[in-house]
């Protein structure tokens, strides 16, 4: 992600910055992310939406599974589950809220 950010600060430091970022407990996906993510799905609602689902190994022995809506040749994630395992095939089920 740091290497993303469109700003000229150096790399370490942005992924410094990231880290607080996500590391702050009063940082929640429903105060800053839902609000915008529900705008937008309302905005797309008279056409069809193309949603995917991908699986993707994250952080350090970690897999997530997100549900994304793609725009504009962009995948907005939807919902997204995180949990300790390996690459491939789950026997655990994943519950998306």
């Amino acid at each position: 992600m740091a290497g993303e950010q469109p700003n000229a600060g150096k790399e370490e430091s942005r992924i410094m910055q990231l880290r607080r970022l996500l590391a702050n407990e009063a940082l929640d996906y429903s105060v800053y992310y839902l609000p915008f993510i529900l705008i937008v799905l309302t905005s797309l609602a008279h056409q069809p939406l193309v949603l995917v689902i991908d699986g993707s190994v994250t952080g350090r022995g970690c897999v997530t599974l997100m549900v994304s809506l793609v725009y504009q040749q962009r995948a907005l994630p939807l919902p997204w589950v995180t949990r300790k395992g390996k690459k491939g095939h789950s026997r655990k089920r994943f519950m998306l809220n």
